[in-house]
């Protein structure tokens, strides 16, 4: 992996750690007064986000593919495929801001992401399998795997939450999904791209 490439696919990982709090703020901001303006930029931030993540995970195959071939190609699949779930899932929504369909169902969900799972469920899973790669292999941080951990579980019960409870004001799906968008994905995020600009050896072992 090049050195330029690494450090594009860092500023990409500061830009999602970035847009994931605005998402999270404009989401928030749409759940509780219901702004159309927020949810606009929601759905932007989610479409962009979806895009930049698919080079961070180019990245990072560069340097966990050492530790494992198999379950780094198995954790990236994934991760590209959240991406672009939530990238499609963005664009569908800004598709009905910019153009609004005659009827729309309000409790129908959405067809390439259904409740999240891609947004929510297969992130998780891949950053979940990501961060047991780095708890192997050292090829980041150790602390950075334990965020991910973190991340990747939160992720996951944001998914389920969405599934069964419906209701994202639900205290339950609230509490994980504030905790994952304004700390935990941020800080997973950004630390990958400090780590990727810094250029740090991928074969040392730091805690």
């Amino acid at each position: 992996m090049s050195r330029t490439y690494e450090r594009f696919a860092g500023a990409c990982a500061v830009a999602a750690a970035i847009g994931g709090i605005g998402y999270s703020i404009a989401f928030m901001t749409y759940l509780k007064s219901g702004s159309t303006a927020a949810a606009k930029v929601a759905t932007i931030l989610l479409l962009g986000g979806g895009v930049v993540v698919t080079a961070v995970l180019i990245a990072v195959f560069g340097r966990i593919r050492q530790v494992d071939a198999g379950f780094a190609v198995w954790a990236v699949a994934l991760g590209l495929i959240a991406a672009a779930g939530s990238a499609i899932h963005g664009a569908y929504d800004l598709a009905n801001f910019v153009k609004p369909p005659v009827q729309l169902p309000a409790d129908v969900p959405n067809a390439i992401d259904p409740r999240g799972l891609a947004t929510f469920g297969l992130s998780g899973l891949s950053i979940l399998v990501l961060a047991w790669l780095i708890l192997r292999g050292c090829v980041f941080p150790r602390r950075l795997a334990y965020v991910g951990v973190a991340a990747g579980l939160l992720l996951i019960v944001v998914y389920i939450g969405r599934l069964v409870i419906l209701n994202p004001k639900n205290p339950i799906v609230l509490t994980a999904a504030i905790l994952t968008g304004f700390i935990l994905n941020p800080l997973w995020f950004g630390w990958i791209g400090m780590e990727l600009r810094r250029g740090s050896n991928p074969g040392m072992n730091r805690s």
